[in-house]
């Protein structure tokens, strides 16, 4: 093995790869556009691969299903601090981790619904479905919601600029049952601000409210990044139903006159 130490700094970046079956992520790192293979995963782990783990002692007896890091030798690692090193691109490459994992956390259970491969003009794109050529619940590029426009990779922008899309969220995806409101908070090193009873009736009333919006059960919320907002994409509209959804997205938002990019 030859070492080499490098007289000038490097571009590093990352991206994270999911499974079809959204069972697994894997952290791709890049230096100066050179592609380094991933060495840590982050996969949901439950029955017979939970209970592996066990068994060769990666984890203790009485861990439950969730998300785990995995190095390159498929070894779970019960916590991360043994990944954080000195080193600049260690410190790089943890971060990505951490940040992925708790993210992973909060989110709970991979969906169901596997993801398929699009071809579509501008790139392959990964999403669970693809409707006139607009995709559905996508796959999206990490920090696509929390990154200024004007600090997108090339790639990001050929990609997406332009090009609206379909979330589409279950009514009871965006509730939360009290166990969990105290996990996700735990994990900040907070604790709850609302009684169990405060948190149940607050959940209920935010049911009623998203059951009288959207009736089907399902909201279908339609953005595009297209500079309409500095550092996320932008918010076109939503609808009860994917048929209403892809008028939108066809249209454009009905607060300003302009179409959407179908090609």
């Amino acid at each position: 093995m030859k070492i080499v130490t490098l007289n000038a700094p490097s571009t590093v970046y990352c991206q994270w790869a999911e499974s079809t079956d959204r069972r697994r992520h894997d952290l791709w790192l890049y230096v100066d556009g050179w592609e380094v293979a991933p060495s840590y995963s982050i996969a949901w782990l439950e029955g017979e691969s939970l209970a592996d783990a066990i068994e060769v002692e990666h984890l203790e007896p009485g861990e439950g299903p969730g998300w785990y890091v995995v190095d390159g030798c498929g070894d779970v690692c019960p916590d991360l601090e043994p990944l954080s090193h000195s080193g600049p691109f260690d410190t790089f490459a943890w971060g990505a981790i951490k940040s992925k994992w708790q993210a992973l956390r909060e989110a709970g259970a991979p969906p169901a619904t596997p993801l398929r491969e699009f071809r579509l003009p501008t790139g392959v794109f990964q999403a669970e479905d693809c409707r006139d050529g607009v995709l559905i619940n996508p796959v999206l590029p990490e920090h696509f919601d929390d990154t200024p426009n004007n600090a997108r990779s090339p790639l990001v922008i050929d990609r997406w600029w332009g090009r609206p899309f379909i979330v589409a969220r279950p009514l009871e995806d965006s509730l939360e049952d009290v166990d969990s409101y105290a996990s996700r908070l735990s994990l900040h090193g907070s604790k709850p601000s609302m009684t169990p009873e405060e948190w149940v009736a607050g959940q209920e009333e935010l049911r009623r409210r998203r059951r009288q919006r959207y009736p089907s059960g399902t909201a279908y919320e339609v953005r595009c990044l297209d500079g309409g907002a500095w550092d996320r994409s932008t918010w076109w509209g939503d609808a009860d139903n994917l048929e209403a959804a892809l008028e939108i997205a066809k249209t454009g938002p009905c607060w300003r006159q302009q179409g959407g990019l179908l090609s």
